[in-house]
């Protein structure tokens, strides 16, 4: 993760925090592509991939986990900038 995508994620979960959220960062062990960030709140529970503001390349195994939770039900996002993780947040 580079330095400025780990800026926007600690500001996205600054944010996510003081609207009552939990965040948990996830640990990949032997599972690549895994989601960063889960975030549970009042009824609702989704899953971010940070990017590098601007676009960060997703590789072949994140888009299969976003597919993958996406699927099954589950809210998952790639969040590349702090409006969008806002918009994600007041959705």
């Amino acid at each position: 993760m580079n330095k400025e995508e780990l800026k926007l994620e600690e500001k996205c979960v600054r944010l996510a925090r003081k609207n009552g959220f939990v965040s948990m960062k996830i640990e990949k062990t032997g599972h690549k592509g895994v989601p960063d960030r889960l975030f549970i709140g009042k009824n609702r529970i989704y899953f971010i991939e940070f990017k590098k503001p601007g676009g960060g390349v997703v590789s072949r195994q994140q888009l299969f986990w976003h597919n993958f939770l996406k699927s099954n039900g589950i809210e998952a996002y790639f969040c590349d900038n702090f409006d969008v993780f806002e918009d994600i947040l007041n959705s």
